[in-house]
């Protein structure tokens, strides 16, 4: 008797298997970004997205920043990337 983990799982050609349970919540993320059309539009919603993304582009780069800077003194960190 198989497992109901193998019946919800697809294979693939080498021998591994993708787990539908495990994969469905990325599913759904993609499939309610689809709800964006079914949404008004508002001007402040444009900006709140404009800010976040400049927020998130400056915290990402400060931290890539400090990691290279000290990454100097410790070669091994620098390689591991």
């Amino acid at each position: 008797m198989a497992s109901a983990s193998r019946y919800l799982s697809i294979p693939l050609p080498n021998g591994s298997r993708i787990s539908l349970i495990l994969s469905l919540p990325f599913g759904i993320i993609h499939l309610a970004s689809l709800l964006i059309f079914f949404t008004p539009f508002h001007w402040y919603y444009l900006v709140t997205c404009l800010a976040l993304l400049v927020v998130r582009m400056f915290f990402v780069t400060a931290g890539y920043h400090r990691y290279f800077r000290t990454a100097r003194s410790r070669p091994a960190a620098f390689s591991s990337l």
